[in-house]
């Protein structure tokens, strides 16, 4: 028989995203991850990468969208110390792409929060490439307010579960 969930369940139930988990790396370094993905925060950090995108977009010509998702991911679940502010920040991801165990820190990460993060990557990127694509006056209103709908909708199904 199921339980009555309550506000207090519920909480227990969030703590596993504040949890962090240590990762050992080959060259004798580790690193706190945070392997647990809400979709509220990714979702956040998606409303984030859109705002550097938009207000940097000269600088994004020159960036891998792919490997800045990945980056991302680590600025967002990683207690790299990865600066918030963006010039920094991409200074940041330009040495961690060199560091020879950059792939090790993304495997650590469960599977089923690495496919959470591509499932709302992957919506999110339709709609960056909807803005790239398109020639249209006020296209980046228009895709602002849609990533701001989807943050919404992301909230009230979390809600509703």
């Amino acid at each position: 028989m199921a339980n009555k969930l309550t506000l207090t369940e519920v909480k227990k139930i969030n703590k596993k995203f504040d949890e962090k988990k240590r990762v050992e790396l080959p060259d004798g370094n580790h690193v706190f991850i945070y392997p647990n993905f809400s979709k509220k925060d990714v979702m956040n950090l998606l409303g984030e990468t859109f705002t550097e995108f938009a207000e940097n977009q000269k600088a994004f010509k020159k960036i891998n969208m792919t490997d800045w998702a990945t980056f991302a991911l680590l600025y967002k679940f990683a207690d790299l110390g990865i600066p918030s502010v963006f010039n920094k920040k991409v200074l940041a991801f330009d040495e961690l792409l060199r560091y020879d165990h950059y792939e090790d820190i993304i495997s650590a990460y469960p599977v089923e929060s690495i496919k959470l993060y591509e499932e709302m990557m992957k919506k999110f990127q339709r709609n960056m490439n909807t803005l790239i694509d398109s020639k249209e006056e006020g296209m980046l209103d228009k895709l602002q307010e849609r990533v701001e709908k989807m943050i919404e909708e992301e909230e009230k199904n979390e809600e509703l579960q």
